[in-house]
């Protein structure tokens, strides 16, 4: 921007003083008035305000009053920005006594990351900033980590590098949403969702309560007393599910075996190998895909044509399927241009796919044109509803009875 000469400013001056006008009121008129609001002069000072600022924090006189300002300001604006979050209708808050099981389905971190770039996107640009405040150090940190890793599979055809700042990404993305979430429920005690997912997570971890006490005291997690009140309230509100899903008669009864381990605090040499408590639970799974009760009334049909059935009737009979019928449910389409089978066609993508995956560097340009796998009959996607509870049978405490 461009500076006045001495003369100039001495004719401003004279001018001001002349019409006993201070600067800073025709200033803060001019900004104010509506009459000028599309003046040149207007837009001008508009279009130049950083440098007018920059002038200010320069000046030894300003210098401490804009940053006494700007910061005042800055503390309210993310300050509102935490209570903004921290709002019921945010869906973030979880009461432990009336923990609702749908909320824990749904949780997705996902979730919270866009809520809170949307919501308070200066503030997750700070948090940001203020974890990287020195990028060359701790992009050192994460390289040196990164010579640790031994899981990344054979000729990943990412670098090194872009390994390296997808990782960093990741965590600073983890750690934002962590800093945030304390924030919020620091402000809101009932803005606690990430805390009560995590408390209940470290309650399934066997985490001794010390710890989760210590975590709750720094804001991570929720207490040990609010985490068995929401394992109560999700233990009654399973009963009532699996209670309800058993009357539509439209489930799957799954049973599974889980192994619990118990370490004891003070081991000995009678119990320090039986720390393991095995158990089984049963659940039910709704069948999905728009499965109606009609459509399982077939037990009359399938009586009918059961050999067992003295009444069974051979000549009404259906035709024995075979496994050939199974094969033939799609058709080949013999006038296939590639004159391949269906079977031979998703080899040859497989072949292609792993060829661009772990192959040479030269078939990496490859991937844009490889495209999908022949689909022939798909399932639509639908999001599993269950419920499962530990059953009161005894499993015995033999390892892998």
């Amino acid at each position: 921007m461009a500076t006045a000469s001495r003369t100039q400013l001495t004719h401003l001056l004279v001018a001001f003083e002349h019409l006993k006008l201070p600067i800073s009121t025709f200033l803060v008129s001019l900004l104010a008035h509506i009459d000028f609001k599309d003046h040149p002069a207007l837009n001008h000072l508009l279009i130049h305000s950083d440098d007018i600022l920059n002038a200010f924090l320069a000046h030894p006189k300003s210098s401490r009053s804009v940053m006494q300002w700007a910061n005042s300001l800055i503390k309210g604006k993310y300050a509102q920005a935490v209570r903004d979050l921290a709002d019921k209708d945010n869906g973030w808050h979880f009461v432990p006594t009336r923990a609702p099981m749908e909320k824990l389905e749904v949780f997705e971190i996902e979730d919270m990351v866009r809520q809170m770039k949307d919501l308070a996107p200066e503030l997750w640009d700070l948090i940001g900033l203020l974890l990287s405040a020195d990028k060359q150090t701790s992009n050192k940190d994460d390289l040196m980590d990164m010579d640790d890793d031994v899981d990344s599979p054979p000729k990943d055809p990412k670098t090194k590098a872009e390994k390296l700042a997808e990782r960093r990404e990741a965590l600073l993305v983890i750690k934002k949403v962590v800093i945030i979430s304390m924030l919020m429920q620091s402000t809101n005690q009932q803005s606690n969702m990430l805390e009560s997912v995590r408390g209940i997570f470290l309650h399934a971890s066997n985490t001794p309560s010390k710890v989760i006490e210590t975590l709750a005291r720094m804001g991570i997690s929720i207490s040990v007393d609010s985490i068995h009140n929401a394992v109560d309230s999700l233990s009654r509100e399973t009963v009532a599910r699996l209670r309800i899903m058993g009357q539509s008669l439209l489930v799957i009864y799954v049973y599974d075996n889980f192994d619990i381990n118990f370490p004891h605090l003070v081991p000995t040499v009678e119990n320090s190998t039986d720390t393991l408590e095995h158990l089984t639970s049963g659940g039910l799974i709704y069948m999905e895909q728009g499965v109606e009760s009609d459509h399982l009334r077939c037990s009359e049909e399938l009586w009918k044509s059961n050999p067992l059935n003295p009444e069974f009737d051979a000549s009404k009979a259906p035709p024995p399927r075979t496994v050939t019928d199974l094969e033939n449910l799609h058709p080949e389409q013999e006038d296939h241009p590639s004159g391949l089978t269906r079977r031979e066609r998703f080899n040859a993508w497989k072949f292609r796919l792993d060829l661009i995956t772990y192959g040479p560097d030269f078939f990496r340009k490859f991937h844009t044109t490889l495209g999908n796998p022949e689909m022939m009959e798909q399932i639509p996607l639908a999001r599993m509803r269950w419920a499962a509870k530990s059953q009161d049978t005894n499993n015995l405490r033999w390892q892998g009875i």
